[in-house]
């Protein structure tokens, strides 16, 4: 068994596309482009992983809609994980050889 000893886990927001026009509305995000990596150490060992994903959003409607340069990356991040993703997407970094893989930055 391996001795657990800390794991980090770092969302980034890397990009967000838009639409300039949609629906009466100006800037609309439909598609949110992140990466989750993660350093975790077990047994004196420190493994490393990233997952890059996109995530698709519906159209808002109605008051659900916010202005672009409102937006938070609290809000956006939770657009992610409200999308099935748990905020531990990566399963333990010791068993796993995870890929690495824009235009708003945080």
């Amino acid at each position: 068994m391996e001795n657990l000893t800390s794991t980090t886990i770092t969302w980034d927001i890397t990009a967000m596309d838009c639409y300039p026009q949609a629906d009466g509305e100006t800037d609309v995000v439909f598609t949110v482009h992140w990466n989750c990596s993660g350093q975790q150490t077990a047994s004196g060992k420190t493994y490393n992983g990233s997952v890059y994903s996109t995530c698709s959003l519906p159209a808002p409607t109605g008051s659900a809609f916010t202005p672009y340069d409102q937006l938070t990356e609290t809000q956006v991040l939770g657009w992610i994980w409200a999308k099935a993703w748990t905020r531990q997407p990566l399963r333990p970094l010791s068993r796993s050889r995870l890929p690495t893989r824009s235009t708003h930055q945080w």
